[in-house]
């Protein structure tokens, strides 16, 4: 009960800091749209209100906005928790995460782009495009609309570190949305160049499999395939490797991956903040790691090229929600009580599993 009534409260300190920080960007004219947290809970979760928890804001402005953005944040308080990043890794960086210690601790993801965008520019006028506006503890936002939210649900899905909080929402949303919401949003995502993790990340998923089917979505890049559907730990680093560019850029890319800068490496590793000697550390013990994990990360590349080499593009043959023994008719179920909350799609017949 404790727990439950803590997080409550945490969501509620996350919702009235949201609605502070939008408020502050706005006033610097900056124009901002709350990505995940209410704007998920809002879309996917009304069956089960306060289930659809979150630790951080997820704020998405313009690329050329951005750094501006930065600035309100370090001006509020925050600190730039990758600060000292290296050049090549930060040109990477989808967003940025921003922290306030003390007793108002607060986590803000800015996001210039999202999971696997290439053009960021035509990511934030897509999103602007598709929005709409919802009040959360008395300030309006902006929010993505239900293409908008479908699209996010995937791409998040299409990290091959995804948390089941992500799987949820993709499960959610695919038993949610009709046939056009995502022929909408696959669209909008082959425009910002993220099609084919698009179409991936609905193979995690059966549901998601066979939508892709009814929709003409093939998968022929082995990278976004394994990405988004391996089990490995290291799939996303070894994933970032393997992407398409010259060999000077792949140079970059493995030496990012196999020696991350400090600020970087902290996230896992926080003995690398302790000098030198911690960073030392840090650094022998993720190579020790990578190297007990490679020989099943290669393993399941070979069978990633080789599924695709013999099929051109097919789920795989267990999804993640196999994998992890989710009863069948639970998300049915769960999602017939929101459809009848929202009232979306309230003359259509009960989903059956």
């Amino acid at each position: 009960m404790k727990s439950h009534l803590g997080l409550a409260a945490r969501t509620l300190a996350l919702d009235l800091a949201a609605g502070e920080l939008i408020a502050a960007l706005e006033a610097a004219g900056i124009d901002c749209l709350l990505l995940k947290g209410p704007a998920m809970a809002h879309r996917l979760y009304l069956d089960a209100p306060g289930c659809r928890n979150y630790g951080d804001i997820d704020l998405l402005v313009a690329p050329w906005q951005f750094d501006a953005a930065g600035r309100v944040l370090a001006s509020l308080g925050f600190e730039d928790h990758l600060a000292g990043v290296r050049a090549s890794e930060a040109a990477r960086l989808q967003e940025r995460l921003w922290l306030r210690d003390g007793a108002a601790y607060l986590a803000v993801d800015l996001h210039r782009g999202f999971h696997h965008v290439a053009d960021q520019a035509a990511w934030w006028e897509l999103l602007r495009r598709h929005r709409e506006v919802l009040t959360v503890e008395g300030q309006p936002v902006a929010i993505p609309d239900r293409v908008g939210c479908a699209l996010i649900a995937g791409l998040h899905a299409s990290k091959a570190t995804s948390l089941d909080k992500a799987l949820e929402d993709l499960r959610r949303a695919l038993l949610l949305f009709d046939d056009g919401v995502w022929r909408q949003a696959a669209d909008l995502a082959r425009s910002v160049g993220a099609g084919s993790a698009f179409a991936a990340a609905l193979h995690r998923e059966s549901a998601g499999a066979d939508l892709a089917a009814r929709l003409g979505l093939t998968i022929t890049d082995p990278v976004m395939w394994f990405c988004a559907t391996s089990l490995a730990h290291g799939a996303g680093s070894l994933s970032c490797v393997l992407a398409q560019g010259d060999w000077v850029d792949r140079a970059r890319r493995l030496r990012d991956a196999a020696f991350p800068s400090r600020p970087l490496l902290a996230g896992s590793w926080p003995i690398a903040r302790r000098g030198r000697g911690g960073l030392a550390a840090a650094h022998l013990g993720r190579l020790c790691v990578t190297a007990t994990r490679l020989p099943r990360l290669l393993l399941a590349w070979h069978r990633t090229c080789r599924t695709l080499r013999r099929c051109g593009s097919a789920p795989p043959r267990r999804t993640l929600s196999q994998l992890r023994g989710i009863p069948d008719g639970y998300l049915h179920r769960c999602l017939n009580a929101t459809q009848k909350a929202s009232g979306i799609c309230s003359d259509s017949p009960e989903i059956q599993p």
